[in-house]
């Protein structure tokens, strides 16, 4: 395309003396509107179904029993199965979104998981759901990189920390929130129940119906279609792609005028085009081996901590129903209430995180990392070391809101801060190895603390077993070395140049 006369006023801005101007500089001169929203909220639906998806069989231990004939433990692997699925499916999508493109991995991904996840509804025999949830896994895991990296490489600095954090965190804490609410219409006896099992899997399926909607209404109407990274256009088509898409977002944010027709953009390296050809061999290599070894360690950690909570607490409390050596047993409407309350927390600590990162400048995403992970190693050594056996003292269930929330802020955002080690051209890869790594780690938590229950009750001779539940002080010591390798071995990232070669600010 032709390029624009260099403009001594843009040169601040990112405009260079031969007239091009950096892919980075460019989003930030169009800013923040609609081309963007329509991201937003495509991965907002998205979001949104994974986490009720990931969530839903928690809740579905008493009812698979009652029709199934399942047992605890086989529910468990129904857990499993998904988490695995997440790993293989974020490995896979990770690569594809850096060799075929984020928006269309996303959509390919979302169709599958729509699929996937009414076929779960529909399943016969606990065989068939096993295979179903294990597949929506892979599908919800192929999602994740490429909508991380189409969001960090599309919206302007000044918002990314709101919108790259908050947003993810929170879409998907509501959807955890929606699932706990709508289990409340669930019942051990088929005949109270408002909701069966089969209908639950259905309206956790509508969010990614929704999305494979939204994306037949882009293909047509362009108008209304999000737009493909700059960023991997510029590296794998070239600048002239780059350069036309960078001009539908300005029209669509109505801004037109501050990247005109045929803007010229500054083009990567050869030897970064090359590296794209590498994927996961680059992180291999210095100096990318060292964050993507120590920042998966300390997601595999956190990801064991976050997700065997959200198991264990289900189990807790529903343990406490069938109690009968309590004086006064819970109800089931006690145990929803308690859940959907717990449940809240995801939503208020990823909008604070967000709000603070964006308004107080002082405060960096590191800071949040470390300090989340910090108080979470102390908040769930205290919910498991005492007070967990007193479920009608207040604190309880304080320090349980404040676990849960810890918890959730920890493990996304730090995914984030690792992102923010590696450059464009390999960033989806490389969040596919910190992030699918420790979701296959983490499949396993559901077996690990039944394994760590049975070995609690049996144990009679620590006296500590009668007061304290063994899973939530792993979960402490967990957090705990994370915290220690992300303070020691994974340094700070500098406010400065992109890794990239060009002037965009890095998130903080």
């Amino acid at each position: 395309g032709m390029s624009v006369e260099p403009d001594p006023s843009r040169r601040e801005a990112g405009m260079g003396t031969n007239g091009a101007m950096n892919v980075g500089d460019a989003i930030e001169r169009v800013g923040l509107g609609f081309g963007q929203y329509l991201i937003i909220f495509g991965s907002a639906i998205s979001l949104l179904g994974e986490g009720m998806q990931l969530v839903v069989m928690f809740y579905l231990n008493d009812t698979l029993n009652g029709e199934l004939g399942t047992s605890d433990l086989k529910v468990g692997w129904l857990d499993t199965a998904i988490l695995v699925g997440l790993g293989i499916g974020c490995f896979a999508g990770g690569s594809c979104a850096d060799a075929f493109g984020r928006k269309g991995t996303l959509q390919v991904a979302n169709l599958f998981s729509a699929m996937l996840g009414v076929a779960s509804a529909f399943a016969p025999n606990w065989v068939i759901l096993l295979i179903c949830r294990f597949s929506l896994g892979i599908a919800l895991g192929a999602f994740i990189p490429g909508c991380v990296s189409l969001l960090m490489e599309t919206i302007p600095s000044a918002h990314r920390s709101l919108v790259g954090i908050a947003l993810p965190i929170a879409l998907g804490a509501s959807g955890k929130i929606l699932v706990a609410l709508l289990a409340d219409l669930l019942h051990e006896d088929p005949s109270q129940a408002y909701l069966d099992w089969r209908t639950l899997l259905f309206v956790c399926s509508v969010p990614d119906l929704v999305g494979v909607v939204l994306d037949i209404i882009g293909m047509l109407f362009p108008s209304l279609s999000t737009i493909e990274s700059p960023h991997w256009l510029l590296i794998h088509h070239g600048s002239v792609e780059a350069s036309d898409e960078l001009r539908r977002l300005a029209e669509q944010n109505g801004k037109g005028s501050e990247f005109p027709k045929g803007t010229a953009l500054s083009t990567p390296e050869k030897h970064e085009k090359e590296e794209t050809e590498l994927h996961y061999l680059a992180l291999l290599r210095s100096p990318w081996a060292s964050p993507a070894f120590t920042g998966a360690i300390a997601q595999s950690l956190l990801a064991f901590t976050y997700f065997g909570f959200l198991f264990a607490i289900p189990m807790h409390l529903t343990s406490w129903v069938h109690d009968e050596s309590r004086a006064e047993p819970w109800t089931e409407q006690e145990r929803d209430t308690a859940l959907v309350v717990i449940s809240l927390a995801e939503l208020p600590a990823a909008l604070v995180a967000g709000l603070v990162l964006t308004h107080v400048s002082e405060v960096k995403v590191r800071d949040v990392v470390i300090w989340s992970i910090a108080l979470l190693a102390v908040t769930s050594f205290i919910f498991g070391g005492s007070l967990l056996h007193i479920p009608e003292h207040p604190m309880t269930w304080i320090f349980g809101f404040l676990t849960r929330g810890l918890a959730s802020l920890a493990f996304e955002i730090s995914m984030v801060h690792i992102a923010e080690e590696f450059p464009h051209r390999f960033r989806a890869t490389a969040l596919s190895a910190v992030e699918g790594f420790p979701r296959f780690v983490a499949a396993f938590s559901p077996e690990i603390i039944l394994s760590l229950q049975r070995y609690a009750s049996v144990d009679t001779s620590t006296a500590w077993f009668q007061v304290a539940e063994p899973e939530f002080i792993v979960f402490s010591v967990l957090a705990s070395i994370a915290l220690v390798i992300i303070v020691v071995l994974l340094p700070a990232q500098e406010k400065g140049l992109d890794q990239d070669g060009g002037t965009e600010p890095l998130l903080d």
